[in-house]
């Protein structure tokens, strides 16, 4: 897929993608089953599965902060409209939805979950 991304840009475009990911060291079987990563993992990272595909000036960025940040939002957000949600997406679905954004608090606010923002220009 990236060598896809990498052959469509234009000379000097950018490609940049968020992925979430486990932490250094910790095992998929240590979080909830609904609590892991949504991305492929990868044992050699993102930024040199970028630099393999032939992007240049790869950078990658923690933004876990900002990630616990808008989950914590979009779960109080969904929270405080509790009831009319459940009208509307059904009880089982929200509280399946609420459930995996609790778990992917807990697992940011212990260092389990991270996000990064990679990027890499074409030549």
């Amino acid at each position: 897929m990236l060598r896809a991304a990498y052959r469509i840009l234009r000379p000097g475009g950018t490609a940049a993608f968020a992925v979430i990911a486990l932490a250094e060291g910790v095992e998929r079987s240590a979080l909830h089953e609904d609590a892991g990563p949504p991305h492929p993992e990868t044992d050699e990272g993102y930024p040199l599965l970028m630099e393999r595909a032939g992007f240049v000036d790869v950078d990658c960025i923690d933004v876990s902060a900002e990630y616990l940040e808008t989950t914590t939002g979009w779960l109080n957000g969904w929270e405080s409209e509790a009831d009319e949600l459940r009208k509307l997406v059904g009880i089982d679905a929200f509280d399946l939805q609420q459930g995996r954004r609790r778990q992917h608090v807990s697992a940011i606010e212990r260092g389990q979950l991270l996000r990064y923002l990679v990027s890499g220009r074409r030549r």
